[in-house]
């Protein structure tokens, strides 16, 4: 560099204009930089929280939906195992009448304990060696 070029870049530098902004540049440029880590070490911890509540939300639903499968098995184990009227619709002896009043009786029933259920979504039974069918929906109502 020759020296008339030296002296304009010190005349530049010396000046009391560029002093401030050197002065400014020098005050500004850490507390950003200090800002922007800050920022980035929130994010990380935001990020990593969210990941968190996300993995907790859906191990609460997965029990929940656990739970209402326990307690759907468990009603439809009681109905098969232990009600009187799915008996008396296996039974081939019974008359056409006994058999459609047992249906709407254990429909209703269903209904009944379904609404009393935590979480009952809906239930179906099918005894195919009857022929008869009962079917609870929560939305839609089925009786055939």
């Amino acid at each position: 560099m020759s020296i008339h070029v030296k002296s304009k870049l010190y005349n530049i530098v010396s000046s009391v204009s560029m002093k401030i902004i050197l002065t400014m540049l020098l005050m500004i440029l850490p507390l950003n930089v200090i800002v922007l880590i800050y920022t980035y070490n929130m994010q990380e911890g935001m990020i990593e929280r969210e990941e968190l509540n996300h993995q907790k939300r859906a191990e609460y639903f997965m029990q929940s939906i656990s739970n209402t499968m326990d307690n759907a098995r468990s009603m439809l184990r009681h109905f098969a195992m232990e009600d009187q009227d799915c008996f008396r619709i296996l039974d081939k002896n019974s008359s056409d009448y006994t058999r459609e009043s047992v249906r709407l009786k254990l429909h209703y029933k269903i209904k009944n304990m379904a609404s009393m259920a935590d979480g009952a979504d809906g239930y179906f039974f099918d005894f195919r060696e009857s022929g008869a069918q009962i079917i609870y929906a929560a939305r839609a109502e089925k009786s055939a």
